[in-house]
């Protein structure tokens, strides 16, 4: 029995995992989202906002924490100077908010083509949180192509 048996073996052994998870961090933090299957994405969703709060924490300390963790100078630069400091407040309907949390958002894609399996986009969220103010008006509907076709051939005749 698995009971309160946390996290996903992912068929790898632990060493493999951890290695898995530390290039997929890697990954996501160079190009600020990436596409994977959905278990690999829930799993890296924990260890990326980890990565983003000891960005946010800014020492060195932190710094060596995170070199522990994903063994690469690019990208634990990367993280510390760009991605942490966009995660540090954020507004809310006007106010400036301290931001704990929620940097990753896992958005499904549908299913591969080999093999069916459940693809899903891990990225950073970017931007505030914003209440839409008003709705955009819908745009005009013209008539359909099928519709103009036959309107076409009955005044030529």
């Amino acid at each position: 029995m698995r009971h309160r048996v946390k996290g996903r073996r992912l068929g790898r052994t632990t060493s493999h995992r951890k290695a898995m998870l530390a290039n997929l961090a890697t990954s996501l933090i160079e190009h600020g989202g990436i596409n994977t299957t959905d278990a690999k994405a829930k799993e890296l969703r924990p260890f990326a906002e980890k990565l983003v709060t000891l960005g946010k924490r800014g020492d060195l300390t932190a710094r060596r924490r995170a070199m522990q963790l994903i063994r690469d100078k690019r990208a634990v630069k990367r993280l510390f100077d760009d991605w942490a400091p966009r995660f540090q407040t954020r507004t809310v309907d006007g106010a400036e908010q301290e931001w704990n949390g929620g940097y990753v958002r896992i958005l499904k894609l549908g299913r591969r083509k080999g093999d069916a399996a459940e693809i899903s986009m891990i990225e950073f969220v970017t931007g505030d949180a914003v209440a839409p103010e008003k709705e955009c008006p819908a745009p005009a509907i013209e008539a359909k192509p099928s519709e103009k076709i036959e309107e076409k051939n009955e005044g030529g005749e």
